[in-house]
């Protein structure tokens, strides 16, 4: 099985993150991510008939701090699927595979992003091939990848705040910037064709236990 580090679940990440920590009723944790991510597509129709691809590049920064200590990682995702489509748009040989690098404690040469959010790179390598369900395309068995991100966009900021039925309160802020990457892969990795989407991100949730 795939292991999924999908940044836009992370509230859903946050929060597992914070449940063990409501159990042990801990002060106060805080949860902060920082990453930058780019989406490909083979076809704007993924409904089409023929062979329909995607791949995301993703680098992640996390933090999480409790009272115990502080734990940090960082990765760099990239995840690729696809599928064959009939005439009759039924999906055929449906496959998923990529490449993945977690270090713990973080490693600040694997990659960064600024606080502003104006920009962030990363520089990974070597990285294995895995194909987590088959059958699998044609893909470099060991690239090194390279990629930087710039801010093209003005900052969005979401709010979010919430009590639970014991008195816990969390908070999450998530401020995202549009982005132009700049992708430079070792290993001839081919992209799909068409971006569908690039960004730099903050996320930061903080979780107090209910008064006693």
């Amino acid at each position: 099985m795939r292991r999924v580090f999908p940044i836009a679940a992370s509230l859903i990440l946050a929060m597992a993150f914070a449940g063990p920590a409501a159990a042990e009723r801990p002060e106060r944790s805080i949860y902060t991510s920082l990453w930058a991510s780019t989406s490909y597509v083979s076809g704007l129709d993924p409904y089409a008939p023929g062979a329909y691809s995607r791949l995301t590049i993703r680098y992640s920064s996390w933090e999480f701090r409790r009272a115990d200590g502080t734990t940090t990682l960082n990765f760099i995702d990239i995840f690729a699927d696809g599928w064959t489509n009939t005439v009759s748009t039924v999906f055929n040989d449906p496959w998923e595979a990529g490449y993945f690098l977690e270090l713990t404690p973080a490693d600040p040469r694997l990659g960064g992003v600024s606080p502003s959010l104006a920009d962030a790179w990363v520089d990974a390598g070597p990285l294995a091939f895995v194909c987590y369900q088959g059958p699998c395309p044609a893909m470099p068995v060991e690239i090194s990848m390279s990629v930087s991100w710039v801010a093209n966009g003005a900052p969005a900021a979401t709010l979010y705040h919430e009590v639970d039925d014991i008195g816990a309160v969390s908070s999450l802020i998530y401020r995202g910037r549009a982005a132009t990457a700049s992708v430079d892969s070792a290993g001839l990795l081919n992209l799909p064709a068409i971006v569908t989407g690039s960004s730099i991100s903050f996320q930061q949730q903080v979780y107090r236990a209910p008064t006693p």
